[in-house]
Formats: C-alpha cells, sequence, structure tokens
C-alpha cells in the first residue's frame, strides 16, 4: 500500500506507524522519507508511557491523549537534534 505522506499530519502518520502501516526499520524510513525523524519521535513519545491510552481507545481520543503528551516544539527540535548528532 502506498500513502501519501505528505497529506497527512506528523501525528496522523504516528498512529499510523503504531498500526504498523509502514513496517519497520528500514522499510518504515523508505516510506516516511524526510517525515521519519518527527514521526518516530511522537512513536517514541507514545511507546515511553509519557502518554496514557484510554480505556477503549478511538482514533479521537487518542488524538486528544497523544496532544497532550506531545512534547513542544523546542523539545522537539532538540529531540532530533540529539538523533542526528547519533546519526
Amino acid at each position: 500500500m502506498n500513502i501519501d505522506v505528505g497529506r497527512y499530519s506528523d501525528l496522523d502518520l504516528a498512529l499510523m506507524v503504531l498500526l504498523n502501516y509502514f513496517g519497520t526499520g528500514q522499510t518504515r524510513k523508505k516510506k516516511l522519507g524526510d517525515r521519519y525523524k518527527a514521526v518516530q519521535a511522537l512513536v517514541n513519545v507514545i511507546g515511553s508511557g509519557r502518554m496514557p491510552l484510554p480505556e477503549e481507545p478511538d482514533v479521537s481520543a487518542i488524538r486528544k491523549a497523544l496532544e497532550e503528551a506531545m512534547p513542544s516544539k523546542a523539545e522537539m527540535d532538540e529531540f532530533i537534534d540529539d538523533i542526528m548528532k547519533g546519526a
């Protein structure tokens, strides 16, 4: 399945990653292209446990929980800079 990543927000793409729309590893990197680092950072926020998921999740509830747990732009920039230094 080809997904036009330009049509979606980073948050939407992160939710799609969690649903395994993009595979793993290099496959995911290739499919997300230059959006990979920002999207993966959001996936990591979810996986870190900083974002509590609702007991009966639906897309809008997950989006709301994610938006509340998302780091600020400055925190995201710092996180991405750290990734780039390690690359």
